[in-house]
């Protein structure tokens, strides 16, 4: 039930603040290794074309020289995301974050 009430709680405040992934995209950039060659973000469609505007100079600012593809993908949530690299994959779609709390909460 917590879960149910947090996940209603995260989409409102999510159409309400876009910029929202926008700092999880950010988060997850200052982690990666400068030798990125490729990094690709898929993100809900609407939220993609936003990225698109934004991400390539952020990544130019922390210095990672790495070509940028970000694709919008129906199957993931407004506010969520996954980042590919070369290296692996982070996975902060909101469904897998919510799954990882109530795990948390079941240990509790």
């Amino acid at each position: 039930m917590s879960v149910e009430i947090a996940e209603k709680i995260i989409k409102k405040e999510i159409s309400q603040a876009p910029e929202l992934l926008l700092d999880s995209v950010n988060t997850i950039l200052k982690g990666l290794s400068k030798d990125e060659e490729k990094i690709m973000i898929k993100a809900s469609p609407l939220q993609a074309d936003i990225l698109k505007s934004e991400v390539p100079e952020t990544a130019r600012n922390l210095g990672l020289d790495a070509k940028i593809v970000i694709v919008g993908d129906d199957s993931i949530m407004d506010g969520g995301c996954i980042v590919t690299t070369t290296n692996g994959v982070v996975d902060a779609t909101i469904e897998t974050q919510l799954a990882i709390i109530s795990e948390a909460l079941k240990e509790v």
